[in-house]
């Protein structure tokens, strides 16, 4: 087994003033995966006082100073868990920009709407307006009625912050005149580590029950944008998610 890693440049962390944007991965298995797109490592800690809770990741990315946090081994995922930890971020790091969350989720296609969807298990989802619809809308704050689920104008969350916006943008036109998407060597890297490729290999279609060959599949994960709902609950029941 190939137990290669990607060479990540390692040097002291600078000052807590001086990151500008935090990853919050609230699962293991997601700050895992943060840390593999660091172009750096930033070594060594910055003093914990009493009553902090929690311990960052500290890199470099894209030239950017950022941290990665994620929940204590053992915590309880959930909303409240981690607004706590999103508080502590700002407290400890005065100087941020803004925040990103990432995360694991279902997704169900759409092969059925004008402009198709074939969203397959492995596939990346970035938040992103369309028109009227937000980037981020909250599910707990829907309803299911017997027409489906319906939105409440107040279950959307905060706009995108506009330079977010315009960096997506930027991601998307080089995407478009590169032969291969800009993420694809992080995870070419990932896979020649034999512990990140049993994780986070894009799985078989043939466990996607909703998988529909049409002959384009392929091994690399497709990264599609939109409006993605996020809740505190688990809906594993197909017919919700469609």
């Amino acid at each position: 087994m190939n137990s290669a890693k990607a060479t990540v440049k390692v040097r002291p962390p600078p000052k807590p003033e001086d990151y500008r944007v935090a990853i919050i991965a609230p699962l293991e298995i997601e700050s895992i995966a943060a840390i593999q797109l660091l172009d750096e490592k930033h070594e060594g800690r910055f003093p914990v006082t009493r009553g902090s809770g929690y311990v960052y990741t500290l890199g470099e990315m894209c030239g950017h100073n950022v941290i990665i946090a994620t929940l204590p081994a053992g915590h309880e995922y959930g909303v409240g868990s981690a607004a706590a930890l999103a508080s502590q971020i700002l407290s400890n790091f005065p100087d941020l920009w803004f925040g990103l969350l990432v995360g694991v989720a279902a997704g169900m296609p759409n092969l059925q709407c004008d402009d198709p969807r074939d969203i397959r298990l492995g596939d990346v989802l970035v938040a992103l307006p369309m028109g009227e619809n937000p980037g981020l809308i909250n599910l707990d704050l829907g309803k299911w009625n017997s027409n489906g689920f319906e939105l409440r104008r107040h279950g959307w969350m905060d706009k995108t912050y506009k330079l977010v916006l315009s960096a997506i943008s930027q991601v998307k036109a080089e995407d478009y005149v590169q032969d291969e998407p800009s993420f694809l060597k992080h995870y070419e890297a990932m896979m020649k580590n034999g512990k990140c490729r049993k994780i986070f290999s894009k799985p078989r279609q043939e466990s996607d029950g909703s998988y529909q060959a049409d002959g384009s599949e392929g091994s690399t994960p497709s990264v599609w944008y939109g409006t993605i709902g996020s809740g505190s609950s688990v809906i594993k029941s197909a017919s919700r998610r469609e």
